[in-house]
């Protein structure tokens, strides 16, 4: 385990460790808010915020290509071992030809997001509206776990899998 956040020595390890991972821009301030950059191709940039608020947590914020909310972690190895399984996750990806859609889905899901919240707070909205609203979302939800679970049955049927017990446990590879 690296030493904590607020060390300085852990600082420098964290940034190394970065740089090696292929990050393409490091900034920090002085009050150790730091941004992170990993040029993946010439259409994706992955970003990070992370800053240690005390002496026990580090939080991290994915920014680009889209927002995630804020992570805690213990130590830099923590935080090291997420970025490494984002960044190679997102550079996977990158090669589908599907990406650009996938990316359009997310903005469009971060502005969903923003636009039912500024709705709900801003109006006294219908209790049906609002039904309407959770009902489709829940139906979009079911759309995805139909569709992964259909992904993981045929990996399961064209995989030996001796110790699998049942298709949740298939997740995991």
């Amino acid at each position: 385990m690296t030493p904590m956040a607020n060390d300085n020595i852990s600082w420098d390890i964290l940034h190394m460790n970065l740089k090696q991972l292929g990050a393409t821009n490091i900034e920090t301030t002085p009050t150790k808010i730091n941004r992170v950059e990993f040029k993946i191709c010439p259409i994706l940039t992955v970003s990070y915020f992370f800053n240690a608020k005390n002496e026990d947590k580090i939080f991290l914020q994915r920014i680009d290509p889209y927002p995630i909310q804020n992570m805690k972690f213990e130590d830099v190895d923590e935080i090291l071992e997420f970025i490494k399984r984002d960044v190679t996750r997102f550079t996977n990806a990158a090669h589908s030809s599907n990406f650009p859609t996938f990316l359009r889905i997310m903005d469009k899901c971060y502005d969903l997001r923003k636009d039912i919240e500024k709705f709900f707070l801003l109006y006294n909205v219908d209790k049906n509206l609002l039904k309407k609203m959770e009902d489709e979302l829940d139906m979009m939800i079911e759309n995805i776990e139909n569709a992964d679970r259909k992904r993981l049955e045929k990996l399961a049927r064209t995989i030996d899998f001796q110790d699998i017990m049942d298709l949740e446990d298939l997740k995991k590879y």
